[in-house]
């Protein structure tokens, strides 16, 4: 029959608890018994005390009043003040006190007995001339008789508390030994109860929760030959048992994992190889295309010059559109190029003193004949304290051009691009932050996320309308991460786009 950890866990509490209720009840009860023993015996004890002070104040108001008879000494009036007095403040005290029936019947006697012998010496008392009076010798002799027969009653009565105290003492004395051993008993009953409770909860529990730690441990380090072997007939033991199947299953499919990944290592080998032999085969067929590409440019542009006169004006404008053309495609050229060289090769930038301001103002003169045919205005904002930087100066030239022919290209007839230049402080380190906005077209939500990523041109339906291969943004994404920074777009529909970038700075200069 298998018991759960549930029971085994309640059954040792129960047994524990049984077992420390049982003594502590034992203990209670001991000491409880012997506080009112002690307490009994206080009181008995006062009861002595008192019982002998009353014996000794009696015996003194007989030798008083005798001393008074003889002399008529009227100063020992003040004695019998003060002896009466003591005597009615411990038959107060003996009044409070119950006892048992024999001792509230000896109690009330010696009461009545002494309540009548004072009264008979105050009387002896207020006679002025005891000497030869014969009412005081009368009342004398029968204080004297009184007296003796109520010290007597008296002595009686104190043997009674002696008695009883003497006998709680014994009472007092054993339960005192039966204390004595519980506060022995009972740490080394705790101590034993402990032990057992340890030893049970190792062999059970704790035993079996480290022995399945060990295999999980082993099974983590890739080791599966060793199962985790344990017998409580619990809940253990079903884990134990559900944690070598699971080992077992891991362990196969472990193996056919590793038997997937040789394969998709070398699918990945090939997949490599064949992204580097389209990269390179790529690369050669743009450097092949820009060579004849560059002599058709060089032509076209020697015969508008040298023979502009003969030429008509259809064929002028012929040979213009020869040239813009082939310098669209070269350009196009040149961006594969760019990007097919960042896709094989891991690229350093070259970092040099430049000045960032001549290089923004040198893109802007460039492209600001084809802005002026479409009527556009574009603005350069250069905070004064950005001039000279470190970085890589063919690179930055790149980015800023790409980002500026993208905002010519999608911005209308009338249209405005402002580039603005800034040094900003982000965390511990200087940056150039640029940022080029168009009052274009703009983009879309949906489309903005994939604006970055090669060869994607935004809306399809734009393809048409806009000349393009998608290779602008994402080569100058690539760039300003090789610095080290990070490019981002902020664009409503209709309405335009904001194009920002900033890469960090190993140094920015102020001078103007």
């Amino acid at each position: 029959m298998r018991t759960s950890i549930n029971k085994k866990l309640i059954g040792s509490f129960v047994v524990g608890t049984f077992f420390a209720l049982a003594l502590l009840g034992w203990s209670l009860v001991t000491i409880e018994g012997l506080l009112n023993t002690m307490n009994k015996m206080e009181t008995l004890s006062s009861r002595v005390d008192k019982t002998n002070a009353m014996n000794f104040n009696i015996q003194k108001l007989i030798k008083i009043s005798d001393e008074y008879m003889l002399t008529g000494d009227i100063k020992k009036r003040d004695e019998f003040d003060r002896l009466i007095t003591e005597l009615a403040d411990i038959l107060a005290v003996l009044g409070r006190q119950k006892g048992d029936e024999r001792w509230d019947e000896k109690s009330e006697k010696v009461r009545e007995e002494v309540t009548k012998l004072s009264e008979m010496v105050v009387e002896i008392m207020f006679i002025d001339k005891p000497i030869g009076n014969e009412k005081a010798t009368e009342l004398m002799r029968k204080v004297s008789v009184l007296g003796e027969r109520l010290i007597k009653d008296i002595e009686r009565f104190n043997h009674i508390a002696s008695e009883d105290r003497d006998g709680l003492a014994i009472v007092a004395s054993r339960m005192a030994e039966r204390t004595r051993l519980m506060v022995y008993t009972f740490p080394v009953v705790g101590l034993i109860l402990l032990s057992v409770l340890y030893v049970y909860l190792k062999r059970y529990i704790s035993r079996p929760l480290m022995e399945l730690y060990r295999g999980a441990e082993r099974v983590s380090r890739g080791d599966y030959t060793h199962p985790v072997i344990i017998k409580t007939g619990d809940e253990l033991e079903h884990l134990a048992s559900g944690f070598n199947k699971m080992a077992d299953a891991l362990k196969e499919r472990e193996e056919k994992l590793l038997s997937l990944l040789k394969v998709v290592e070398k699918v990945n080998r090939e997949l490599i190889s064949a992204t580097e032999y389209k990269s390179r085969f790529l690369s050669n067929v743009s450097h092949e295309l820009k060579t004849p590409l560059t002599h058709i440019l060089g032509f076209s542009e020697l015969l508008k010059l040298e023979e502009s006169d003969r030429l008509s004006g259809a064929a002028k404008s012929y040979v213009d559109n020869i040239y813009r053309s082939g310098k669209s495609l070269l350009k196009l050229i040149e961006d594969i190029l760019q990007v097919t060289r960042t896709t094989v090769e891991d690229i350093a930038p070259d970092r040099r003193e430049f000045s960032i301001r001549n290089t923004i103002n040198r893109i802007v003169a460039r492209l600001r004949p084809l802005s002026d045919s479409k009527g556009q205005t574009i603005r350069v904002e250069i905070e004064r304290d950005v001039n000279t930087i470190t970085a890589d100066e063919g690179m930055v030239a790149q980015i800023i051009g790409n980002l500026l022919d993208n905002a010519v290209k999608f911005t209308p007839q009338g249209g405005t691009i402002t580039t603005r230049a800034r040094r900003e402080r982000r965390g511990n380190m200087d940056t150039l932050t640029v940022s080029v906005t168009d009052t274009g077209i703009g983009i879309k939500p949906e489309v903005k996320e994939r604006i970055f990523e090669l060869f994607e041109i935004g809306e399809k339906g734009i393809v048409r309308e806009y000349e393009g291969l998608g290779i602008g943004l994402a080569l100058a994404r690539k760039l300003v991460e090789y610095h080290g920074g990070q490019i981002w777009c902020e664009s409503e529909v209709g309405k335009g786009s904001t194009f920002e970038f900033y890469i960090p700075l190993e140094r920015i200069d102020t001078s103007q």
